[in-house]
């Protein structure tokens, strides 16, 4: 098949091909060439569809295996020359890799990554705590646009929709409570507090009496390291045993903490005047 009658020609095989050359002078004479054109393989490359993660999140990216060279562009700045990276990347990147066998043929792909958007959520505070057998409202801060709060306690889980608030009832065992705050478009974002579960004192506090009008008597309560002793709506003592002397009969409560609490344990002593 004659292909050109041009001194030179500009071809792009597809397949290993011979060329035939004729050339006749102005004498009318004739002579004759050939050269074979190996057209190599090109390298396979496909880093596959673009992708999608979560603020935060990592994605490894692997370029085909066994090739000479690598190269990972993101636009025009050359981030690596491993076969395979690892990336955080903070807003939506395309990443570019051209790779060269040992042919020196070269090939390229590239990889959109979208990184999507995660919540804030964030509680209240560091640390809290409960009296032995109370509830607990606990708290988080977050992104208005939250669909739904996944609460962890002691091994269990709870869910309580887009409300961030986990009423806790009756808690007994100090512990992490965590929270999954999660966004429509399914990305999450985690906290952590401790919960501390404080007992309280077996208390232990004087019986009721009877005495004469104006007459003294002494009052204590024990079980735990702080005391209070409350008359109507006043707390008349802090300390562990008070002497009294009511004019009228006088209800008195008396209350016992640990002193790394305020779960105070309480009982009444009734003094009556005879």
């Amino acid at each position: 098949n004659l292909i050109s009658n041009d001194s030179t020609i500009t071809r792009t095989p597809t397949i290993t091909t011979q060329y035939n050359l004729i050339v006749t002078d102005t004498n009318g004479c004739s002579a004759e060439d050939s050269i074979v054109i190996n057209v190599l393989q090109l390298p396979i490359i496909n880093l596959g569809p673009n992708d999608t993660i979560c603020q935060g999140n990592s994605i490894t990216l692997t370029g085909p295996p066994d090739m000479n060279y690598y190269a990972w562009y993101i636009g025009a700045n050359l981030i690596s020359n491993d076969s395979t990276i690892t990336r955080t990347p903070t807003i939506t990147t395309q990443y570019n890799l051209i790779v060269s066998d040992t042919n020196g043929c070269t090939a390229e792909d590239s990889i959109k990554v979208n990184v999507k958007s995660i919540p804030m959520v964030s509680f209240e505070e560091d640390s809290l705590f409960v009296c032995n057998g109370n509830d607990i409202l606990i708290t988080v801060v977050a992104s208005p646009e939250v669909s739904a709060f996944w609460w962890t306690y002691d091994g269990n889980l709870s869910w309580t929709g887009d409300v961030p608030v986990y009423n806790l009832i009756n808690p007994d065992t100090s512990d992490n409570v965590s929270v999954e705050a999660t966004l429509p478009n399914s990305c999450r974002a985690y906290d952590t507090t401790y919960l501390t579960v404080m007992p309280y004192p077996e208390i232990i506090i004087s019986n009721d009496t009877a005495v004469c009008g104006g007459q003294s008597v002494t009052l204590t309560v024990s079980g735990g390291s702080i005391f209070r002793w409350i008359v109507g709506n006043d707390t008349i003592s802090t300390d562990s045993t008070i002497t009294v002397s009511p004019e009228v009969t006088t209800n008195y409560i008396g209350q016992t903490a640990f002193s790394d609490s305020m779960c105070f344990s309480e009982d009444t002593v009734t003094v009556t005047i005879r």
